[in-house]
């Protein structure tokens, strides 16, 4: 129990002060020897812990943890601790090349910290009490570790396809700043838990296999040892925001923007919260490392939609086609009246939505007007239900023929035309 809780806290330590995955070699950011050498201190107590636990089958509020019979490399397992900070060295050495966020990479990352564990583990414990050596324990303990890791393979491919038509989008970085920053602060999420359960997982296995040096301890006293760890953790995250504050989380908001209204008869608004988080940079400046808005479009005071976007000023912009009147909430969002009922669809949601004739009308209107934001929403749509009227278009997209007004465009919108190339051969398909 207890050091099920030291993983947790330790770990949450790491998180707040730092950006998983974890690491001690620090290769960006200002002062670099000395940002290692804080890591390597958080890595010896954070080591000690799990020798303590798989070695010793302890805690740090046992009685003689370290026999004082012993020589003091045997007693304090520097063996084993050396052998610990060079296999995280060298994985960090490996992980300093993955650095892009293509999904093959995380699932490569996982794999890195599902395999790390079980070297920890294989380092730390004694042949006697290994749960390895025992076929019952070792398939039931191997079992629960790769049901959290094809988990945390399920999240690495829920959280890449939540932004499916963001990759590769864009020919300026600055178009994706926030979708990158949230893309990353999930990974950083799931990193944390991923590598967390899998410590608490072997350290329990340990634990349920080695009943007879366990020791007993009432509630009272575990509760006093647990408010015991909380109270250490404070001096610990005051050493590092005090000495390096790089990369420390400074602060979370939530903020509520002003309404956003219509200039159209419609009568849309909207409004709704920001959501974010920040960490000190280079300079010890808050820097944004996570930032989600939940949009609330209103109708005369009725709420049609909301949703969570990582774009926080999206504006109304009336358009007029056919006698019909709509407005794009951004690139996010139609908004229109149909028979005087207010309707609201996302742009995301486009692909589900039923055929409707005056949403054909303002996607071919929206596809007129050349807004390549919406290009892939809205051509899709039209041609799931009217593709001889896009079908020429998209076969000239497809084979890389685009006009020069087109070009200009896209440069306009900063939108690679390899992405729409791209694109419109997926729905051709």
């Amino acid at each position: 129990m207890i050091n099920c809780v030291l993983i947790i806290v330790m770990n949450l330590i790491y998180f707040v002060c730092n950006r998983f995955p974890k690491h001690i070699i620090e290769f960006s950011g200002p002062n670099n020897v000395f940002a290692t050498i804080v890591n390597l201190l958080y890595f010896i107590m954070y080591f000690m812990v799990l020798i303590i636990a798989f070695s010793k089958s302890k805690t740090i509020f046992s009685e003689f943890v370290f026999s004082p019979f012993e020589k003091f490399v045997k007693r304090f397992e520097i063996l084993r601790l050396a052998g610990l900070i060079v296999l995280q060295i060298a994985i960090d050495l490996i992980v300093f090349y993955l650095t892009s966020f293509d999904i093959m990479q995380l699932y490569i990352l996982d794999t890195i910290t599902f395999v790390q564990w079980i070297l920890i583990y294989l380092i730390c414990a004694n042949k006697e009490t290994n749960f390895f050596k025992k076929l019952m324990p070792c398939l039931l303990t191997s079992l629960a570790i790769i049901l959290i890791f094809a988990a945390s393979m399920l999240l690495n491919d829920l959280i890449v396809h939540a932004y499916p038509f963001e990759i590769g989008k864009y020919s300026s970085d600055a178009n994706l700043s926030n979708v990158q920053i949230n893309r990353e602060f999930l990974f950083e999420i799931k990193s944390f838990l991923l590598d967390t359960l899998l410590g608490i997982s072997l350290i329990v296995s340990h634990f349920l296999v080695n009943k007879e040096i366990k020791q007993k301890e009432g509630a009272i006293v575990i509760f006093g040892r647990i408010v015991v760890i909380f109270i250490i953790a404070f001096p610990m995250l005051s050493f590092k925001y005090l000495l390096l504050p790089y990369q420390c989380i400074k602060n979370t908001t939530v903020y509520s923007p002003n309404m956003v209204y219509s200039d159209s008869p419609a009568n849309f608004y909207a409004w709704g919260k920001e959501y974010t988080a920040t960490r000190f940079d280079e300079k010890s400046e808050p820097k944004a490392y996570y930032n989600l808005t939940k949009h609330k479009i209103v109708h005369r005071q009725k709420e049609i939609k909301s949703f969570f976007s990582s774009i926080d000023n999206l504006k109304f912009k009336a358009f007029l086609t056919d006698n019909i009147s709509y407005e794009l909430y951004g690139n996010e969002a139609i908004c229109y009246l149909d028979d005087l009922e207010a309707r609201v669809v996302l742009f995301k949601e486009l692909h589900k939505t039923e055929k409707d004739e005056t949403l054909l009308k303002i996607t071919e209107n929206i596809i007129e007007n050349q807004n390549w934001e919406a290009f892939e929403y809205a051509a899709e749509y039209i041609y799931k239900y009217n593709p001889q009227k896009i079908e020429d278009m998209l076969v000239s997209l497809s084979s890389n023929e685009f006009t020069n007004e087109q070009l200009s465009s896209l440069n306009e919108f900063k939108i690679n035309p390899e992405y729409i190339q791209k694109i419109s051969k997926k729905i051709l398909d």
